[in-house]
């Protein structure tokens, strides 16, 4: 039912993350089903998941050859082993997935066989819409948190906010979540009308992590010791 089953996403590969077309994970057509053989990693909610979107290929070599296929968490021959020491998204779990001999259900198949590419493209568009709106809202959180930390916070006979330095920081992180809000807005106003841009979305996903970058580092220094905590 809605709401009661986890699914994520399991593309990425050790030797091909954003090179989609060259995914090595294969598929082989027994019956009924298909048989998986490879390697999956960066794979975010990789344990708590109760299946896994997994792109295989199912044809020849390049876009044209891949599959999405849906894989039950429980398939025999399917392991998970745990990517430790991430500085950061403590909350979700990050594995590698190892898949040997794993027999799932062609019936599994998400849309048609060898016509994964344009579906995950289509997904990844979508995500860095959703990426966006999640970074956006962790800077502006950081903000608020450093501009009321800056008010707060006594030196040299004046708030923080009282020397000019830690305004212009302050300032320039405002700058940057105005800018990363207005991009982010657009795009998604654009997807509204039906004028969705694929450059747009690509664009805005780097832009956002660079001007947030800018804002955590900003708030670091302006927390001090305890931003380093």
């Amino acid at each position: 039912m809605f709401g009661e089953k986890i699914i994520c996403l399991a593309i990425s590969e050790p030797n091909a993350g954003s090179d989609v077309s060259s995914i090595t994970t294969k598929a082989v057509r027994d019956g009924a089903d298909f048989i998986v053989n490879g390697e999956k990693t960066w794979i975010y909610n990789g344990c708590r998941a109760d299946f896994y979107t997994t792109a295989v290929r199912t044809g020849g070599e390049g876009r044209g050859g891949l599959s999405l296929l849906l894989t039950p968490r429980e398939t025999l021959g399917l392991t998970q082993a745990f990517l430790e020491k991430k500085p950061g998204l403590w909350t979700s779990d990050t594995v590698t997935l190892h898949f040997d001999n794993c027999s799932v259900p062609a019936s599994n198949l998400v849309a048609q066989e060898n016509f994964g590419f344009q579906a995950m493209m289509e997904n990844f568009n979508l995500e860095r819409l959703g990426v966006a709106a999640s970074v956006l809202g962790i800077t502006k959180c950081l903000y608020e948190e450093t501009r009321k930390y800056s008010v707060e916070r006594q030196a040299f006979g004046h708030s923080l906010r009282g020397h000019q330095v830690i305004r212009h920081k302050i300032v320039d992180m405002n700058i940057s979540i105005q800018a990363m809000e207005t991009m982010l807005d657009n795009a998604i106003w654009r997807a509204q009308q039906g004028g969705y841009s694929a450059a747009e979305t690509a664009i805005l996903k780097p832009f956002v992590g660079i001007e947030h970058e800018k804002c955590a580092s900003n708030a670091v220094q302006i927390h001090g010791g305890a931003g380093v905590l």
